[in-house]
This record gives structure tokens, C-alpha cells and sequence, in this order.
């Protein structure tokens, strides 16, 4: 009988820390040069524009990740950075609003598929959601579908796709790396 105990506590213990690492930072994990860039593609109003993005860490401590966005805007590269508290719970899903507002997401739906990125298969979680919040200090709400796979810094963003009152944007993974 005592053993029982021990073995439905210890069950009860397991279970706990597996749901808490599920919720952890997963910038706690980003090392000093990991990247990943992006293809993204914005259609609104009868206009298409392309962009590629990069996400590179560009600094970490205990308490912070500092991430840099280096983007071409108009023919010339334009940086800006951005600071992640990884005391706070961080969704790889919000990395293209990360830097311009506060966005929380509601799951609708979630599985398991299988990607190729740069040569290499990656096994990913999709999931559908919605999200609202604020993005440049306006109100925004959108729905999306969005891929995850481990093996990709940044929280394992693969692929996304939102869409929303102003338009859709597609954001695919084109290559990942450590300086």
C-alpha cells in the first residue's frame, strides 16, 4: 500500500514538473549567435510585399535575452533589438510582434506534422489560435496557424500565417543557425 502512495506521488510530482516546463521561457535555452531567418510575405489591400527577416541573440544573462531584428526596408537594411524577461512566459508564435506591442493568444486546435527546412526534416506541433492585443499602439485581433519544431532557436518558430482586418502575412523559415 505504501509503495502505491510513493509510486502516485512520485506520478503526481512528474506530471507537475513536465506541465511546468512546458510553460517555461524557451529563450531560457538560446545561446549567445543563434538565428533564424525568415521569407515573409504581407497582402492587404490588393498589394503584396516581400521581406526577409533575421532574428539573431545578440546578448543573454541569467534574467534577459536581447534579440536583434535586422530586416530590409525600403532597399536598405534597417536593426532594431529587443529584451525578453525569461523570468516571463515568452510564445514563439508572437516573435513578429514581440518588438512593437503585447499580444496574448487563445488555442483552438493543435497536431503534429513533418516540415523541410533548408535540407532538413524537421517533426513540428501546428497549432490554430487567435490573438489580440496591441501592435505599433493600436488594437489588433487576428486568427492564425503556426508551426513549432524544437531544433529551431528562437522558441522553434517554422512557419506562420496570420490574418487579420488589415490583411494576411506568411512568415516560412528559410535557414537557422549559431554564429
Amino acid at each position: 500500500m505504501c509503495r502505491r502512495i510513493a509510486m502516485a506521488a512520485l506520478l503526481l510530482c512528474f506530471s507537475v514538473a513536465v506541465a511546468g516546463a512546458a510553460d517555461a521561457n524557451p529563450l531560457t535555452h538560446a545561446s549567445l549567435g543563434d538565428w533564424a531567418a525568415y521569407k515573409i510575405a504581407n497582402k492587404a489591400g490588393g498589394f503584396s510585399v516581400e521581406k526577409e527577416t533575421k532574428y539573431t541573440v545578440t546578448r543573454k544573462t541569467d534574467a534577459a535575452v536581447t534579440i536583434e531584428i535586422a530586416r530590409e526596408v525600403g532597399g536598405q537594411e534597417a536593426t532594431t533589438s529587443f529584451t525578453v524577461d525569461l523570468a516571463k512566459k515568452f510564445d514563439p508564435r508572437l516573435l513578429p510582434f514581440a518588438d512593437k506591442g503585447e499580444m496574448t493568444i487563445k488555442e483552438l486546435d493543435k497536431g503534429e506534422d513533418t516540415l523541410t527546412v533548408a535540407g532538413k526534416t524537421l517533426k513540428a506541433a501546428w497549432s490554430t489560435f487567435e490573438a489580440a492585443g496591441t501592435h505599433n499602439g493600436r488594437p489588433i485581433a487576428l486568427q492564425g496557424k503556426s508551426w513549432l519544431a524544437p531544433d529551431v532557436p528562437l522558441g522553434g518558430l517554422v512557419k506562420l500565417e496570420t490574418e487579420s482586418a488589415t490583411g494576411k502575412r506568411t512568415m516560412e523559415l528559410k535557414a537557422f543557425g549559431t554564429k
